[in-house]
């Protein structure tokens, strides 16, 4: 019985999680984010075309002659999921890899004999709405924070042959694989404060994994410059802006947003400190990789997905470590003081948990663009301008116009940093064109510099509508709530 237990009890956990997470993400209908539509589009053409080295759908990127998809093997686990259609499909993976991770997150306490792991596991999904949100993109962190406790598991376990191979396929996993690497010289460290013991295989083994990662790669030795640029130059020294995630996170509303977190993971480290019991280089690496994870968290607030497992992890260590303080016998609990915190902790939990479920709800409302609002002006492309070059006015319009339409090509898309690292002076010339503010003649600037065809905007971009409806190279051919598409007519004779 107690072997059925130890399978029974994690299932039906996982089923709330599912049920949880379910009811969180078809709270609309739409994919939430942009990302999401990238992803199963791409999942279905690696399921129906095989593996993808050009990606001619960006012209105006190195991309469309070295395609590297740093997300390879996220992209072939999506690939089931496009048996239920791909929104549909992309809103059940963002269902299932969430829950597996918060599965993984209560196995991995487990693992270490943290009391009470499924109080710790509803502890993470009440603790910060942010989380829960990020949660509901269909994207590649849920499954990356399944690795990265796996990769930290196998590290205290000194299981450095295992790490080899799983930080292997982190790589062909997640584009920010580093964090294996980051994680495994903190545990270094905090293996060194406790113990000061050298131990080079913590880095040694997850440095040989990710390197043979990447030189055993679909996509070697391109993938190498790619990492690069994005770490760098379209990462930590970018000179223009990204999307919103990008954004440095305001301490205040950091803690604000995420306060049950802050509560919890400061409290348990005062209790640590003021204890005078030895803390494990666990608890001492985990605070370490919490303190990173922070900071990396208000320089770009796409962190907070990895912060807020890890701090409650960290918060959970130190509890641990404190048990032997509180529970040692030295002092009785009485029944009706354990009555009384479980009804304090009971009544917490559903506070904490209503209020962040809401939130995170109610980001997802906010989101009020419908998950076909491209689709009309995308078929219309797909019939008329078949295998032409779209200009596109914003970037991130690409992942919904390419989701409907893969048989045009476009500008840019994933990232403004690829075009403008792709020509710096094109990248200024579609700016000023996008505002309405460029010279010179627009019929040659776009035949020849971008050599296209036909413009698609957004009706959001008001500036840029006002100056191509005065246009006289640019003829107005579609148009609905949602989007219009504009195409360059003949020059006139002078």
């Amino acid at each position: 019985m107690t072997g059925f237990k130890k399978i029974l009890i994690p299932l039906l956990f996982f089923s709330l999680i599912l049920i949880f997470f379910y009811n969180l993400q078809f709270t609309t209908t739409n994919i939430p984010g942009y990302d999401g539509y990238y992803h199963i589009k791409m999942a279905e053409i690696i399921k129906t075309h095989g593996i993808i080295k050009k990606f001619h759908w960006l012209q105006m990127t190195d991309l469309k002659e070295h395609y590297v998809d740093h997300h390879f093997l996220y992209h072939f686990l999506l690939i089931p999921f496009t048996y239920f259609g791909l929104i549909e499909g992309a809103k059940l993976s963002a269902v299932f890899f969430p829950s597996l991770m918060v599965l993984a997150f209560y196995l991995f306490l487990k693992k270490f004999d943290v009391k009470f792991p499924i109080i710790w596991s509803l502890l993470l999904l009440s603790s910060s709405h942010p989380f829960l949100f990020r949660m509901c993109l269909p994207r590649a962190p849920a499954i990356a924070l399944i690795f990265l406790f796996a990769g930290l598991y196998m590290t205290f376990k000194k299981k450095y042959f295992q790490i080899i191979l799983l930080s292997f396929f982190f790589v062909w996993l997640y584009g920010g694989f580093i964090l294996m690497i980051l994680f495994a010289i903190l545990a270094f460290i905090g293996n060194f404060l406790v113990k000061r013991d050298v131990e080079i295989k913590t880095i040694l083994f997850p440095l040989i994994g990710s390197t043979a990662g990447l030189i055993i790669n679909l996509y070697f030795s391109f993938n190498l410059k790619f990492i690069f640029i994005q770490i760098t130059k379209a990462g930590i020294s970018r000179v223009i802006k990204g999307g919103g995630e990008w954004l440095g996170y305001e301490p205040f509303l950091l803690i604000k947003d995420s306060f049950p977190l802050f509560l919890i993971f400061i409290f348990s480290i005062i209790l640590l400190k003021r204890s005078k019991n030895r803390i494990s280089c666990e608890t001492i690496t985990l605070i370490l990789i919490s303190i990173s994870l922070l900071l990396m968290t208000l320089r770009s607030r796409r962190f907070i997905e990895f912060f807020t497992p890890f701090a409650m992890i960290a918060s959970a260590f130190s509890i641990k470590d404190l048990q032997g303080k509180f529970f040692s016998g030295r002092y009785k609990v009485r029944i009706y003081e354990k009555v009384l915190f479980s009804f304090v902790l009971i009544a917490l939990l559903i506070f904490f948990g209503v209020y962040q479920y809401g939130m995170a709800q109610e980001e997802l409302i906010v989101d009020r663009r419908p998950v076909d609002r491209y689709k009309g002006a995308a078929l219309w492309l797909e019939t008329h301008t078949p295998g032409s070059t779209v200009y596109t006015t914003d970037w991130d319009d690409f992942p919904e116009l390419f989701f409907y339409n893969s048989k045009n090509r476009y500008l840019v898309g994933l990232d403004p940093a690829f075009m403008y690292l792709y020509n710096e002076k094109l990248f200024k010339k579609w700016d000023l064109i996008n505002s309405g503010q460029i010279s010179g003649n627009l019929y040659d600037i776009l035949l020849k510099d971008f050599k296209t065809p036909f413009l698609f905007t957004d009706s959001s971009h008001a500036e840029f509508i006002r100056f191509a409806d005065k246009n006289p190279y640019l003829r107005l051919e579609y148009t609905d709530p949602y989007c219009r598409i504009y195409s360059v007519v003949r020059k006139k004779e002078s």
